[in-house]
């Protein structure tokens, strides 16, 4: 016997492919438009090798927000909570400390003018210099960059299995970074408030507005964040909205990494949410990294695929994968996609007509993902 719920995902997937067969131009654009079609794309898949630490149920949270958001008290928060903060704008600095090898680097493309009499990095004079010029910051970038991520992949080799790790990146958008962790979390503040807070530290309101300028807006934030906390509020306000994050949904994804195992999927009908589409969106990128090569399109089905229709809140997605030997098509072999996308958090599912299903391991992010494979 079928639920209603069950009886509802049939039919709208039979409809959706009645009007739109796998191949044709509706099926297929989604994926195209964000994850498939840019080049640099498997330049972020490189990027992806501190995602390793997934697969011993270590939840890799993203935490970002502008300058002055609070996003270090939040920070702060969830490490009292048991989290391991790996704070990237620590780990910058600590890249350039003296006598090392970036600090060197940045020695020789800038000149010893952004050195202090005692060897030190001036912070000061490098911010005026990168602050006013892209170009000029990209040349920091890359030498910071890659350091800094080697430093990161370094720490994340050292946490116990079973660990929440909050990387704190105040750029994880700038960066495209999105697609490495579990779930993001972006910390959120108004602007004058967030001058007042950097007038304080002895930023000047100009200046500050210069450096948020140049760092992505809470429009970019908002539809690139599974989560949102909002810091316009009181200390205590903020303090209780993440200890809540940590008792809802943090803790429970660890639980189930460690477990290996699907969140549950919710059975009760809901009105259409607009947050929908954006969830799929997010989830897009995590298995564009999580595929690779091997990924033809991903396509979002089901009833939250349809706008205005009641569904459970589950996202659905279809996923179209190359043929194997000789190119051909025929069924996917669920036990070969486990591996990396248990890394990702998508446990099996079981299989149905031939169809492998994964779960996604987030209870705040319910999705099944069914996987088809396709000759080109």
């Amino acid at each position: 016997m079928l639920s209603s719920f069950q009886v509802e995902h049939r039919y709208l997937e039979l409809l959706r492919l009645a009007i739109h067969p796998p191949g044709s131009p509706l099926a297929t654009e989604e994926v195209q438009e964000q994850a498939l079609r840019r080049e640099p794309r498997a330049g972020r898949f490189d990027r992806c090798a501190e995602i390793t630490a997934m697969n011993r149920g270590v939840a890799y949270i993203g935490l970002t927000g502008g300058i002055g958001s609070g996003k270090s008290t939040v920070a702060a928060k969830l490490a009292e909570l048991g989290a391991v903060v790996i704070d990237a704008d620590s780990l910058s600095r600590e890249v350039v400390a003296p006598g090392t090898p970036g600090l060197s680097a940045v020695a020789s493309e800038f000149g010893q003018t952004v050195l202090r009499e005692d060897g030190s990095l001036h912070r000061g004079r490098l911010a005026e210099l990168v602050f006013a010029d892209d170009a000029t910051r990209e040349r920091l970038n890359a030498i910071v960059h890659p350091l800094v991520r080697e430093r990161t992949r370094e720490l994340i080799a050292t946490v116990d299995d079973g660990a929440v790790v909050v990387h704190d990146v105040p750029l994880l958008l700038e960066n495209q970074m999105a697609a490495q962790y579990h779930l993001v979390v972006a910390v959120l503040a108004d602007e004058d408030r967030r001058i007042q807070r950097l007038q304080q530290r002895g930023l000047s309101a100009a200046r500050a507005r210069s450096r948020m300028a140049h760092q992505a807006g809470d429009v970019q934030r908002r539809d690139a964040a599974d989560v949102l906390i909002d810091n316009d509020g009181s200390l205590e306000q903020t303090l209780v909205e993440v200890k809540d994050l940590w008792r809802s949904r943090l803790a429970p994804l660890r639980d189930n990494l460690i477990a290996g195992k699907p969140a549950e999927t919710p059975t009760q009908l809901q009105s259409y949410d607009p947050e929908w589409p954006l969830r799929y969106r997010r989830m897009n990128l995590r298995l564009a990294a999580a595929l690779g090569e091997q990924l033809i399109s991903l396509q979002h089905v089901g009833a939250t695929a349809v706008p205005g229709m009641s569904a459970s809140g589950a996202i659905d997605i279809r996923a179209w994968l190359r043929g194997g030997e000789g190119g051909g098509g025929g069924a996917v072999d669920g036990a070969d996609l486990a591996p990396a996308l248990a890394q990702h958090g998508w446990f099996p599912l079981g299989t149905a007509w031939r169809v492998p299903r994964f779960g996604f391991a987030d209870p705040g992010n319910p999705a099944r993902l069914y996987a088809h494979r396709r000759s080109i």
